[in-house]
């Protein structure tokens, strides 16, 4: 019976005592982007183009701010690829940021996942998972004739997904 009692104090004091994402609380991103969206075929992205955008963001559990992201394409047989970074700012000037590496349908709207890799303030120890879009395109500009290809234009789409080890807005 001593023996017993041991056991679980043990099994019980490791699952107290253990850190991990069982306690984490998770906040639920939903909300909207809007900015600038260009290509940039002189970055010295190693892929078929880059595409930078900036814009402002408004969703439940990360606030509101803005945004940035840069996003080297390449394209495969049936897919184009996804290889980037981006970043947010909310208006208190907490940032959180991560990296891109997905792919996506030819003929789409680009969607990018975003792994968190951290932040500053609330977001420091910040995980998780953003999916930005898909990005639809309007108001394009700089446009070549041509080849149909815009280089300017007006992204708007949904910014969702799930942050872990987010700390309480004060």
């Amino acid at each position: 019976m001593r023996r017993w009692v041991v056991v679980i104090a043990v099994v019980l004091g490791a699952v107290v005592v253990a850190p991990g994402t069982a306690g984490a609380a998770v906040r639920h991103v939903d909300g909207a982007m809007s900015g600038a969206g260009h290509f940039d075929s002189q970055s010295g992205c190693a892929g078929i183009i880059e595409q930078t955008g900036s814009g402002a963001f408004a969703a439940r559990d990360l606030g509101v701010g803005t945004y940035t992201f840069s996003v080297c394409i390449t394209q495969g047989p049936s897919a184009l690829s996804f290889a980037g970074t981006a970043s947010f700012r909310t208006h208190s000037g907490a940032q959180l940021h991560g990296t891109i590496d997905n792919s996506g349908p030819l003929g789409q709207y680009p969607t990018f996942v975003l792994t968190v890799t951290g932040g500053t303030r609330r977001y420091r120890h910040a995980t998780g998972t953003l999916t930005l879009g898909p990005l639809a395109e309007s108001n394009s500009t700089s446009c070549d004739p041509r080849s149909g290809v815009c280089f300017d234009w007006t992204d708007r789409g949904p910014l969702t997904g799930a942050l872990r080890h987010v700390r309480p807005r004060r």
